[in-house]
């Protein structure tokens, strides 16, 4: 019998990058049996999908309780897929609530099974006491260069394998006549608006930069990003009473590439803004339960992965009570209005993406994973 895998991903971005890694995988051995708790990308790659958590997105304490029956019906069928199967090797791939705690409990009852951390937690922003957890994996694939340093003072190995967004943007479609599309002319401003991948986002996020938009004056469109784990239905009433044109997932490389300014929710659409080399402005608001609760949980200055990257404020941060439409459209205007600045900042993102997006990381992830299963 081949070899038998099982990779777990809980939201949109670690089911993109867990569908590269199964083609990955694949490729290296067509013979592999891989099953998967994931969402239609391990699917399209080939994955027997046991569960699909990607329609559960959540942020925040609060919310998760909310979804309790949800998520433990979810753990339970999970657990007795694996520990009936028994694989060769465990994935785990981000979404570290769920992922940390079913392998403190599959880790004494698979000792043959090789546990594999991809797209680690990060546990140097939040929650370093669970550093400890990270012990029982045989391997940590990291996708940022600091997280090996940061495991390496608790004494734990970790590979930098590179990010995997790099590969998804590479193989994007860019079209250069995007603004002419749009009806731009020359001197007017196109803003690329990215509120989140969840709906929770859209609604803190998007009212917001709609109101931020009203106030900007002539001279101005907006495309709202409309994310793939969102339906279209519910962007409806934003781009109605806002003229703002709907960008679907397939026109979002040519929108980031043909913005002037883009304002992103802080995740994983930071570093896919930075990888366009666009100046930002980042936001971000969650319940004010869930905000009181982080405040004292998070051990970092910036929350946006460029900032963190970059060392300092490389671009501004609007963040709880902070993120207001008079601040955003104050913010903005002065970015644009610094071309100086702006260049600046355009070449400081362009040098963190070349750092960061180099080499194939679901080809290297993929070898590491096979070696000796």
């Amino acid at each position: 019998m081949g070899r038998r895998l099982f990779l777990l991903c809980g939201e949109a971005s670690g089911d993109a990058y867990a569908g590269r890694l199964i083609s990955a995988l694949y490729r290296l051995d067509p013979s592999l049996e891989i099953y998967a708790m994931g969402g239609k990308e391990c699917y399209r790659a080939g994955a027997k999908v046991i569960a699909d958590p990607t329609g559960l997105a959540v942020v925040g304490i609060w919310e998760v309780l909310q979804h309790y029956d949800e998520f433990h019906y979810l753990y339970r069928t999970v657990k007795e897929h694996i520990l009936e199967t028994r694989p060769s090797a465990l994935v785990f791939v981000d979404y570290p609530g769920f992922n940390l705690r079913l392998a403190r409990e599959l880790r004494p009852k698979l000792k043959n099974t090789k546990f594999v951390y991809y797209i680690s937690p990060q546990l140097w922003a939040w929650g370093r006491g669970r550093v400890k957890y990270m012990r029982m994996m045989d391997e940590i694939l990291v996708i940022f260069p600091f997280e090996v340093e940061f495991y390496a003072r608790y004494g734990i190995k970790a590979r930098f394998v590179g990010h995997p967004l790099g590969e998804v943007l590479r193989d994007r479609r860019v079209d250069r006549g995007f603004r002419r599309r749009l009806g731009l002319g020359q001197e007017e401003v196109y803003l690329a608006l990215l509120p989140g991948s969840r709906r929770q986002e859209l609604e803190r996020h998007l009212p917001v930069m709609l109101e931020a938009l009203s106030r900007w004056g002539r001279g101005v469109k907006a495309g709202i990003h409309r994310a793939p784990t969102l339906e279209r239905f519910m962007y409806s009433p934003f781009v109605e009473s806002s003229g703002a044109v709907l960008i679907e997932p397939e026109d979002h490389g040519s929108s980031l590439a043909g913005a002037d300014l883009v304002w992103v929710a802080s995740g994983t659409a930071t570093v896919e803004t930075m990888y366009y080399r666009k100046p930002m402005v980042v936001v971000y608001k969650v319940s004010p339960m869930t905000y009181y609760l982080l405040r004292w949980a998070v051990r970092v200055k910036h929350i946006s992965m460029v900032n963190i990257l970059y060392g300092g404020t490389l671009v501004p941060e609007l963040i709880q009570k902070g993120f207001t439409p008079e601040d955003l459209l104050k913010v903005s205007k002065e970015i644009l209005k610094d071309r100086e600045r702006y260049e600046f900042v355009s070449r400081e993102l362009g040098r963190l993406s070349d750092s960061l997006f180099s080499g194939q990381a679901s080809q290297t992830a993929a070898r590491v994973i096979l070696e000796g299963i």
